[in-house]
């Protein structure tokens, strides 16, 4: 007749289920979570140094049986191309592991994982920037993702069209410090001119604002 907790989300369901892995797997996918919904070993193996590789492929080997995460020898992803790529099942799965890092180590492997983007032989300057980003601003250094946002966005203007690239222009001036005078007239004149071609001319004008005040706070050229 005692009462009995049940979880009354997905989400709790979930976060359940992961509380009663073993220890090995319950770390091992809570750091995976980290690097993303398609992540390799290798990249995991460096948040995890003091662990054998090989054991950390027999816990995913076991995750995988468990139907958490799935090989993903076939990613389409230039990073995760081959044999020693997985794949999480779905994305409540991620968030709830994720979830389950403590914010200081939370931050050290974003830190840990941006570096290791940069170094990747396949990184790619400014398509894989807005992934950099990410890891940046979660490690706690907003000024590098918003330099990151900027790259990314140039791309994404250059490649992929003006919506994308907008979007992630807005997103830098979120992070870029607000005395980067400089950095942030370049990216409100990058969006002076996407609004331009939108036709928006009211946002065009607050734009041209916002370079003018950027503008006037910049050292003389000397």
């Amino acid at each position: 007749d005692e009462p009995v907790s049940v979880p009354t989300t997905v989400e709790a369901v979930v976060a359940s289920r992961l509380d009663r892995l073993p220890d090995d797997e319950r770390d091992t996918i809570r750091r995976a979570a980290l690097l993303g919904r398609v992540f390799r070993v290798d990249d995991l193996q460096a948040l995890a140094p003091r662990t054998p590789v090989e054991a950390l492929t027999r816990a995913l080997v076991r995750l995988s049986a468990r139907g958490l995460i799935t090989p993903a020898s076939a990613a389409t992803d230039v990073f995760h191309r081959g044999p020693g790529a997985y794949a999480f099942r779905n994305t409540i799965a991620k968030e709830v592991a994720y979830s389950g890092l403590p914010a200081d180590t939370r931050a050290l492997y974003h830190s840990i994982a941006a570096d290791r983007l940069t170094r990747a032989p396949h990184y790619r300057k400014g398509a894989d920037d807005a992934r950099l980003a990410d890891h940046l601003a979660a490690s706690g250094d907003k000024p590098a993702a918003g330099r990151a946002l900027v790259s990314a966005a140039t791309w994404a203007r250059d490649n992929a069209g003006n919506a994308d690239a907008f979007a992630l222009f807005s997103r830098a001036l979120d992070l870029l410090p607000a005395d980067a005078h400089h950095e942030r007239y370049l990216v409100h004149g990058e969006r002076e001119q996407i609004l331009r071609g939108w036709g928006k001319r009211p946002a065009q004008l607050r734009e041209v604002h916002h370079m003018r005040r950027h503008a006037a706070s910049m050292p003389p050229a000397t």
